[in-house]
């Protein structure tokens, strides 16, 4: 019984690819005006015509569109020009040298505390209490009106002098003499008032 069906269906196969055959010639001629070969007009769906720049998706003008690497150039310019005003207020804010520490007076060697000047040419401050003629030495009042910092040194409320301490603590110079204790200035060439004395009278 199956084969019986197997051998109508090929036979109705056949009869049918039969009638079809003359079509089909026909639609693969040459000759066919009909045929897709022979059509002079193009599809009105056609890339070519919907996209003019149908040539920028092509893989060659990808690979050679310049837009990328102007865009780098515009970026490192960008950032070239950003880092010019950095430099400039580097060079502004650059320390002019170590002789603005030393009085601005031509053969002075002291160093300078107001106005580029030394306190023997003008470059003190007066206390700014009445009538007081000391010389300020923090917050515009000097040691007697609370200028200065207090001795670290406990139980001592003298004001200091250097590194925190007060001369009797060891704050500020002292005497270049050995065995000498006494503080020294530097209007005394490192010496205390009696060695510098004694200096003076041996010269003469």
């Amino acid at each position: 019984m199956l084969s019986q069906l197997s051998l109508h269906d090929e036979q109705t196969a056949a009869k049918a690819l039969q009638n079809l055959r003359p079509g089909l010639d026909v639609w693969l001629s040459p000759s066919s005006p009909t045929s897709p070969s022979m059509t002079s007009e193009p599809s009105p769906r056609s890339p070519s015509l919907t996209c003019p720049q149908s040539h920028k998706c092509s893989l060659a003008f990808i690979l050679s569109d310049p837009a990328p690497a102007e865009e780098h150039e515009e970026i490192s310019t960008e950032e070239e020009d950003e880092s010019k005003p950095r430099a400039l207020k580097h060079k502004r804010r650059a320390p002019t040298g170590s002789k603005s520490k030393y009085c601005i007076v031509e053969g002075c060697t002291s160093r300078a505390k107001h106005a580029r000047r030394c306190w023997r040419h003008g470059g003190s401050v007066k206390c700014k209490v009445p009538e007081c003629i000391n010389r300020a030495k923090s917050r515009g009042v000097c040691w007697s009106h609370g200028g200065g910092t207090t001795c670290t040194h406990p139980d001592c409320g003298t004001i200091a002098v250097s590194h925190g301490f007060c001369w009797a603590h060891g704050g500020g110079k002292r005497c270049q003499v050995s065995g000498c204790s006494r503080p020294a200035y530097e209007r005394t060439q490192n010496f205390c008032s009696m060695h510098f004395k004694q200096g003076a009278e041996s010269s003469d």
